[in-house]
């Protein structure tokens, strides 16, 4: 009887300790994240990769280069405009300008004006548009006036003669010949204006037309101009 008592004790111990080292398994495998491994990898992935970035930056510096911004980012970027670029009103003049005479050419966006300074210091010609000068004569502003003269031609109504009243404005630019005209026949009360280019060394003319109803001022005054030639044709 002993005996068993015994055995009986040693069994009812041993299962005594069993449950308790299976409950503190248990408990110890609760308190371990089940993303334990996924946490553990994003860290060393987001380690791995700042250190990368950081050396690839390290390399760049050393090398004098800088990293290329992202395209989408460049294109949003507004452009910087060129300070230095003149501005031309409507009327084809710049700041401090005026307009003497100018129009227009037909069925196109193109203007042709002839401005002076606003204290008359100098005289420019104008071809082409507001966001294309094609051309701006003279570049010489101290002696501009030297480059142009004027003619024109006055005859007045009767019963034989039809009224006329032609105003040219000339220059010359290299190979060609420039004429700005505004002609006006009192018959057929029509005004044409426009622009002859002679090409000097084949005699070729290109008259481009311009649209009457877009002229900007009068020649006339030029009649009175004391800085240009002026010849009566």
């Amino acid at each position: 009887m002993k005996i068993i008592k015994k055995l009986t004790r040693l069994t009812v111990l041993l299962l005594l300790i069993c449950l308790f080292f299976t409950r503190c398994k248990d408990k110890k495998e609760s308190e371990i994240p089940r993303d334990f491994k996924h946490t553990k990898n994003t860290e060393e992935f987001e380690s791995s990769s700042t250190i990368a970035e950081g050396k690839e930056l390290i390399k760049q510096e050393e090398a004098g280069s800088t990293p290329k911004a992202d395209e989408s980012e460049t294109k949003k970027r507004p452009e910087v405009a060129n300070s230095t670029k003149k501005i031309y009103r409507e009327d084809f003049s710049a700041e401090g300008e005026k307009v003497l005479f100018g129009f227009q050419v037909a069925d196109s966006k193109k203007i042709i004006s002839i401005c002076t300074a606003e204290d008359e210091s100098y005289i420019v010609y104008r071809f082409g548009t507001r966001d294309n000068i094609e051309l701006e004569f003279p570049e010489d502003r101290e002696s501009s006036f030297s480059y142009f003269n004027y003619s024109y031609y006055l005859r007045g109504g009767g019963l034989e003669n039809t009224g006329l009243d032609f105003d040219h404005f000339n220059f010359s630019n290299g190979d060609y010949q420039y004429q700005v005209y505004s002609e006006y026949e009192a018959e057929t009360g029509i005004r044409s204006v426009g622009i002859r280019v002679t090409d000097e060394k084949t005699g070729k003319e290109t008259d481009i037309t311009g649209d009457s109803n877009s002229v900007i001022g009068s020649m006339i005054p030029f009649r009175e101009m004391e800085k240009i030639i002026v010849n009566f044709e």
